[in-house]
Order: structure tokens, then sequence, then C-alpha cells
């Protein structure tokens, strides 16, 4: 799922940490890559474990919910098409 990032998911994003992405083989459009697995979404919950947004030079996201290890491959797949 591809999401157009907005000034106010961005500001929302930024007080997220980065995954450290340095050792991964990625396309070269991914900027950075959140992790949204302890992202509180209300009072009472927080998202799914595995759960990511890709932050791509074009300005978009992509959602995407996978072991920390099927990153790779399974964004070379959806993003490298």
């Amino acid at each position: 799922m591809e999401l157009l990032l907005t000034s106010e998911l961005v500001e929302r994003l930024n007080r997220i940490p980065d995954l450290d992405i340095t050792q991964m083989e990625l396309p070269e459009t991914v900027v950075k890559i959140k992790d949204l697995s302890n992202y509180p979404i209300d009072k009472d919950g927080a998202l799914n474990h595995n759960t990511y947004i890709v932050l791509l030079q074009n300005g978009k996201g992509v959602g995407i919910s996978c072991a920390k290890e099927q990153l790779s491959g399974l964004l070379s797949q959806i993003i490298g098409l």
C-alpha cells in the first residue's frame, strides 16, 4: 500500500526512530524505514509487531508487515518492479 506523506504524517514519523538499514540490500529509492511495531494507535493499543513504513525518494511511503529479516527481499519485489 503506497501512502502520500503529508507534512502532518512526516512530523509524526520524525518522532519514531529509524530502523538501522546499513546492513540491508534495499532498492535505491528507499530513504529510511520506520518501525511502527510499538507505535500507539490509541490509548489501549499499538500496531502489530513487524509493522513498518518505508519512506521513498519520491515523497511517498509504503506500509509493510513482515519479519525484519524479510524486508530486503520483499521490498526488492514490491519497489523494484
